[in-house]
């Protein structure tokens, strides 16, 4: 019955008077401040605005902002060995979003086990899978898992998993492959990559037959054309089918 409310509930309006363009930032507690710098700028390449300026240990320390592509990833360090004694404050005074806490950094359990966020997805380019997993692992990180058809904003596409320093998930997704235009509204992605819309007759045909196949190329290292059933799992399903 929930999914059923979710789905009558889906795409109405609720009068809010603002609109979401993207993910401006996300703010990541760490206790080893160093090593999770290392790895998300040496390592996958997230780069400072202004390395001299205030964008770097700003507040004795407590915050640094990394670019990502249009958005920044910030490190909001808890490392007592990295911090001033005012940045320890500002972290007090920044937890939770500014909800603050008076309670010792040293008593503030952090775990990214135990985290409501699952994992980030950075999306990148010049994804080729096994050289990235070569890389990744000769920098001493480890890598949870990899697939070929992922979903993610743009559509469907490879991506490997690897954990930060501090043991949270992050995704690296590639370009999303182009996709037919039968392979249905799922991706929206197939919407702009379609030359031609679907006949009447085309649309009528999936509606009925739920087991319709849709031709999605395959990675190009493979090569081929692959088979995939185009049912509602295929087409919204986060894991897709790998």
């Amino acid at each position: 019955h929930t999914h059923e409310m979710l789905a009558r509930n889906a795409g109405k309006s609720s009068g809010r008077p603002f609109e979401i363009k993207r993910i401006d930032h996300i703010v990541i507690r760490c206790r080893g401040f160093p090593e999770m710098f290392d790895f998300y700028h040496r390592v996958l390449g997230c780069t400072l605005d202004e390395p001299e300026g205030d964008h770097l240990n700003r507040f004795g320390g407590a915050l640094t902002h990394l670019r990502a592509g249009e958005s920044y990833i910030d490190l909001l360090s808890y490392d007592d060995g990295h911090l001033t004694g005012d940045g320890v404050a500002a972290v007090q005074r920044m937890h939770a979003g500014g909800v603050g806490t008076k309670r010792s950094l040293d008593d503030l359990a952090l775990s990214a086990e135990e985290s409501t966020l699952d994992h980030l997805c950075l999306r990148v380019r010049g994804f080729e899978m096994q050289s990235m997993i070569a890389y990744l692992e000769s920098e001493g990180a480890q890598i949870v898992t990899s697939g070929d058809r992922r979903l993610g904003a743009d559509g469907v596409g490879p991506s490997v998993y690897v954990r930060d320093p501090e043991g949270n998930v992050v995704e690296l997704k590639g370009d999303p492959y182009p996709v037919a235009a039968d392979q249905g509204d799922g991706q929206r992605k197939a919407k702009e990559l379609q030359s031609t819309p679907p006949s009447r007759k085309e649309k009528t045909t999936r509606r009925k037959d739920e087991v319709a196949t849709a031709k999605v190329e395959s990675p190009p290292n493979e090569g081929i054309v692959q088979e995939v059933p185009s049912t509602p799992c295929n087409r919204i399903c986060r894991y897709n089918g790998s």
